[in-house]
């Protein structure tokens, strides 16, 4: 791979599925170091080959490939290879800043995480270098969708870790959040169950889970739903009976509202020609189908 720098953030949108990229960049061979320097942007940066150290409020953190490093608006920031790294980098404009907070990709109390798989994100690695490299330009929402798509998949291969008793019982709860979407949660009622007032399970889900209950419940609503319109050929008042919807119209006002196109464009749009068991959502913003 070649040394390459791409600036989409003026490219028009079709949709708003997933938050906007700014500005990608492959720097294979970097030497240089960012020191002291204050970004106006959300960033993060793929070392996907060798090794430095990364200044964190004060702090210095061994940066070892494969891991990612995070940069955030207003902050001074300091990193840099020992001798040289190969990293890709993804920029979000400011304005992003709650999209990537609601979809769980961004947390300033995690700025670096170490990777152990990294099968699956060389895959999307090299497919957005071929995109970005190619004769003819690509859509951005399909780069914006890739780089959501890097984000989680680096998140997912973080190596595991001991869960706590309050941690899996806040996995517990949102697996059961998932678990039927026809009937809305009672908050009050799934707190009690776990010996706790809805306060204190508000207080530990924000802590943990970094997003209100509802909201991620709403995300979760909103991913199945894209799940059903390209994965199975229901109608659509079908899916909008199965996540609680009584109303097909106010369903896809709502569907819209989020994603900028209809249940039924957005079916069309996102199944490959000749297939109708194509799956291509993603990780969404979490206040929308509440």
């Amino acid at each position: 791979m070649k040394a390459i720098v791409r600036h989409i953030a003026a490219l028009s949108r079709r949709l708003a599925a997933a938050p906007p990229t700014q500005t990608i960049g492959f720097l294979p061979g970097k030497t240089k170091w960012i020191n002291a320097h204050i970004f106006k942007t959300f960033n993060f940066s793929f070392i996907l080959a060798g090794a430095g150290v990364y200044n964190y409020r004060g702090h210095e953190l061994a940066v070892v490939a494969p891991c990612v490093i995070t940069q955030w608006p207003d902050a001074p920031m300091r990193y840099g290879p020992n001798t040289d790294w190969f990293e890709l980098y993804i920029m979000y404009p400011a304005s992003a800043g709650d999209g990537l907070r609601d979809r769980g990709l961004f947390n300033p109390d995690r700025p670096m995480w170490s990777i152990s798989d990294t099968d699956v994100l060389m895959q999307g690695v090299h497919r957005l270098y071929s995109m970005l490299i190619a004769d003819t330009a690509p859509a951005p929402d399909r780069i914006d969708h890739l780089c959501s798509e890097l984000i989680m998949e680096s998140l997912l291969a973080v190596p595991s870790k001991p869960c706590d008793a309050m941690e899996r019982t806040l996995h517990e709860i949102a697996a059961r959040l998932t678990g039927d979407f026809e009937r809305p949660p009672d908050f009050g009622k799934i707190a009690r169950e776990h010996g706790m007032s809805l306060a204190t399970f508000h207080r530990h889900w924000r802590r943990r889970m970094r997003t209100p209950p509802a909201q991620y419940r709403a995300a979760r609503v909103l991913d199945e739903a894209r799940r059903l319109l390209v994965e199975t050929d229901e109608p659509i008042k079908q899916i909008a009976a199965r996540l609680g919807f009584a109303d097909q119209l106010y369903f896809t006002k709502k569907f819209h509202r989020c994603i900028g196109a209809s249940p039924i464009e957005y079916r069309r749009r996102q199944r490959l020609p000749n297939s109708s068991l194509t799956s291509n959502f993603l990780p969404t913003l979490g206040n929308c189908l509440g």
